[in-house]
């Protein structure tokens, strides 16, 4: 995709109007995945792309097997991940406040609302 788009382009309202946002969903435990990702984006695409790097994963039930998957990301995890993010001189991007989604928010999966 950034092959064919090019780098992001903002227009004056700083509404993108052409390029790729990268979203990463940070998960318990895996701030080692999350600074290979900024990693690998850094030295693929600099700050030609944008960078949207998610705080909300929110546990829904308890996951056998995958016990760090049953919390959230703790605040450590989460200002580590932006401190690589600084530290690998991406800017181009967003970073979301930790705690910024909450089990009230997600839906019930239970086909409410089909017809």
């Amino acid at each position: 995709m950034v092959r064919q788009t090019g780098p992001y382009v903002l227009d004056a309202d700083g509404l993108m109007r052409r390029g790729v946002i990268i979203r990463h969903l940070m998960l318990p435990g895996g701030l080692a995945d999350t600074c290979r990702v900024i990693d690998w984006v850094a030295s693929e695409f600099g700050n030609t792309v944008m960078f949207s790097l998610m705080s909300q994963y929110t546990p829904v039930r308890e996951i056998d097997g995958f016990p760090a998957l049953n919390r959230r990301l703790t605040t450590r995890e989460y200002t580590r991940a932006m401190e690589h993010l600084e530290k690998r001189g991406i800017t181009a991007g967003y970073t979301q406040a930790l705690g910024s989604a909450t089990v009230t928010e997600i839906p019930a999966f239970d086909l409410t609302g089909i017809l």
